[in-house]
């Protein structure tokens, strides 16, 4: 049976592990003399698939407060506020971030990150890049033009030539002339076609003066993600603003076991800004997902996962009353893989017990066996009754985790 004692141990523990790191649990326990030594047993340890670790909120400010940005889609930011509204990101005002203890179900993680401080936008680029196809068709026309001057040159008089009437007529050197022609204007004109010779311009522009950041990398999920997004967290270094952190989002879509490549572009950066850090965050309707740059993470098994959100629940509401919730971020696979929230409408009622658990699916609703199966792998904050986490029955559907 679950003690508040026993309760309050366990969160301890796992604060530790959190806030210090496995070593704290480790130092706790050997303080302990008296303690008998661990048995061993020949079942195989249950696997950690879940992760606690640290990341953040994004949070924009709007109307006259700060709100959460609750999903990104189509290249606007749903804000957690009571309009809910979802805004392009020019029509959000200053956004910052917070770090906050998450769990996650599984990691996915990022290739090398490459990245290059260059400059203009990539719309100036595509202008650049058309403006050099053209100049590359019109050196190619003329070219053409002149190589069929110097062939016709060849049937043509040159030097002096005594008319049929006694005159001496000079027609000059007409093949060296238009031979000379064609060599002056491919002189001229060959290497400003040449792709090498906006490249180094645009090298030579952008040194000192960059305001764009690339970030080339692949990512990889052990389970397929739906409908994915990115946040960049980078720190910069400017001689006017000192030190500041940027934020940025995109829209990745579907991610899973076959590395997917990103190359991702933020420009409208301060000029010749220097870069100190970078990290980059996964989110699925608004979820953040853990991944190899995650902060102070620690596996968990299932079992230490519902420890923690008990813990978690009855920690930040001490005293109160309040229902069983889906923890979302512990979403199951079929939910994190699909893009069709109709799929999952059917609302239940459920038996949560008092570590979070779904013990059973209320009877009188008849629904899919796939249903059934989702509803019971979700995990809950239990519901709490005057501050101690107890058995209860719940509402559930699980479309309400699509944004």
């Amino acid at each position: 049976m679950t003690t508040p004692q026993s309760q309050t141990r366990r969160c301890w523990t796992l604060a530790g592990i959190i806030l210090f790191g496995p070593g704290f649990t480790r130092k706790a326990w050997a303080d302990q003399p008296n303690k008998e030594p661990h048995s061993v047993y020949s079942r195989s340890a249950p696997t950690k698939d879940f992760r606690l670790f640290v990341g953040i909120d994004i949070k924009a400010f709007w109307g006259d407060d700060f709100a959460t940005v609750t999903d990104f889609v189509n290249n606007r930011a749903r804000l957690d506020s009571t309009d809910e509204p979802a805004l392009p990101l020019e029509r959000l005002e200053r956004i910052g971030f917070e770090h906050k203890t998450k769990l996650s179900r599984f990691p996915i993680e990022f290739g090398e990150i490459e990245t290059e401080l260059t400059s203009g936008t990539d719309a100036e680029i595509r202008e650049q890049m058309k403006r050099q196809s053209a100049l590359q068709s019109y050196a190619d026309d003329q070219i053409d033009i002149l190589n069929q001057e110097v062939a016709d040159s060849f049937g043509k008089p040159s030097g002096e030539q005594v008319q049929p009437d006694g005159t001496v007529v000079d027609f000059g050197d007409p093949s060296g002339e238009a031979v000379t022609s064609l060599n002056n204007f491919t002189a001229n004109y060959s290497s400003m076609s040449n792709p090498a010779f906006h490249t180094s311009n645009l090298a030579r522009d952008a040194e000192g003066r960059h305001n764009s950041l690339i970030i080339k990398t692949t990512i990889t999920s052990p389970q397929p993600i739906a409908d994915a997004y990115l946040v960049g967290l980078a720190r910069i270094n400017t001689l006017t603003d000192g030190i500041r952190d940027v934020i940025f989002f995109r829209e990745l879509g579907f991610i899973g076991p076959t590395p997917k490549q990103l190359r991702i572009r933020k420009d409208n950066m301060p000029e010749g800004f220097e870069l100190k850090n970078l990290t980059l965050h996964i989110y699925r309707e608004g979820q953040e997902i853990a991944s190899g740059m995650s902060e102070k993470q620690f596996a968990l098994t299932r079992e230490e996962a519902l420890d923690y959100l008990t813990l978690a629940r009855i920690s930040s509401n001490r005293g109160k009353t309040l229902p069983a919730e889906p923890a979302w971020s512990l979403a199951p696979s079929e939910l994190l893989a699909s893009e069709r929230p109709r799929d999952f409408d059917f609302p239940l009622t459920v038996h949560v017990d008092a570590k979070g658990r779904v013990t059973r699916v209320d009877e009188s609703t008849i629904v899919p066996d796939q249903i059934s199966q989702i509803v019971g792998e979700l995990m809950f904050f239990p519901a709490i009754e005057n501050g101690t986490a107890i058995d209860s029955v719940a509402q559930i559907n699980l479309r309400d985790f699509f944004r």
